[in-house]
């Protein structure tokens, strides 16, 4: 019976750290997420005092995330702005090659499998009054070169940009969100292009973006 009230008691104690810990990261203005998988998840100064068997015990937010046994990793963040790609010449979308290229667009999840990419750039077509297809793609293994196939997950809608004459060129921007990815796997992101009607699509100015959430 003893052992039992000590357990019981060891797992009081252990849901009121929790809750605690939760709480008083919020009030910091720290994310549960950051909790979790930051490598400086405590606030400083912050602790619990619990009563055990009249004895005070004082607890740091450190202390309290190591009695719940859990362990903090960095979340994997990548930024990258790779050389522009050769172009895409055509109405069939292929791959710009951006996972393969020097300054690899690329991430591996760490902690949580969710990871948040972006990417911004500018589009052209030399033809005039023609203009580009794209959508973001992402997957694993080895990533696809430039005019490869259109391959991998759509990461996103299929987007599209008219070029109003032969020098013009357009900002564009991209995102998704994606959840599921395995932890350790690399992921590759990359984006299948296309003209519109007639010509080639260029996409130039490239900054990519991905961060584990």
């Amino acid at each position: 019976m003893q052992q039992v009230r000590a357990m019981k008691r060891t797992l009081a104690a252990a849901a009121i750290l929790f809750a605690w810990s939760f709480a008083a990261l919020a009030q910091s203005g720290t994310s549960v997420s950051s909790m979790l998988n930051a490598t400086t998840p405590c606030p400083p100064q912050t602790y619990l005092y619990l009563d055990q068997q009249g004895v005070d015990v004082k607890l740091d937010c450190s202390q309290a995330l190591a009695a719940m046994g859990l362990t903090t990793v960095p979340l994997a963040v990548a930024y990258k702005s790779p050389a522009d790609p050769a172009g895409i010449a055509g109405t069939t979308r292929k791959m710009l090659g951006l996972g393969a290229a020097a300054a690899a667009t690329v991430i591996t999840p760490t902690g949580t499998g969710r990871v948040h990419s972006s990417v911004v750039g500018d589009v052209a077509n030399a033809t005039s009054a023609a203009g580009v297809n794209f959508r973001l793609k992402y997957g694993t293994g080895t990533p696809p070169a430039n005019g490869d196939a259109e391959t991998g997950t759509d990461c996103g809608a299929l987007k599209q940009a008219i070029v109003q004459g032969t020098t013009s060129v357009q900002p564009f921007g991209l995102e998704c969100y994606i959840t599921g990815l395995s932890i350790g796997t690399q992921v590759w992101f990359d984006i299948a292009a296309s003209a519109t009607t007639s010509g080639t699509a260029l996409v130039t100015a490239i900054d990519w973006f991905g961060e584990e959430r």
